[in-house]
């Protein structure tokens, strides 16, 4: 990391992996939770935008790809080596999460009240 512009390069590339990470961890968030407030449902709703702005162009980059498709080491939620071992790939929380939203009531479907 000798010159300025590779600082900034780094720092915006870190900037960019959290950003999608989270976006994804909101999703979760939310598909676990069922989105009961209209807070959680803005937020589903800009992370779901922001993703899919994004993803074709994480999806065309080999680099960016392996990124989504690979764990992330300390993910774990015990934070122990075989958390890692069975810690799931960002893409794959991304896509249980869009289905867990699929059927969420008075978000994509209507609630059963009577």
């Amino acid at each position: 990391m000798g010159s300025t512009d590779s600082k900034l390069n780094f720092r915006k590339a870190v900037i960019q992996l959290t950003t999608k990470t989270q976006a994804v961890e909101k999703l979760v968030q939310g598909a676990e939770s069922g989105c009961h407030s209209e807070k959680e449902k803005q937020i589903v709703l800009n992370c779901s935008r922001l993703l899919t702005r994004v993803l074709p162009y994480i999806f065309e980059d080999p680099d960016w790809r392996g990124f989504f498709w690979s764990t992330v080491p300390g993910a774990g939620r015990g934070g122990g080596e075989e958390d890692d071992e069975n810690a799931r790939p960002l893409a794959e929380s991304l896509l249980l999460a869009i289905a867990d939203l699929l059927f969420c009531p008075d978000f994509t479907v209507q609630s059963h009240r009577r």
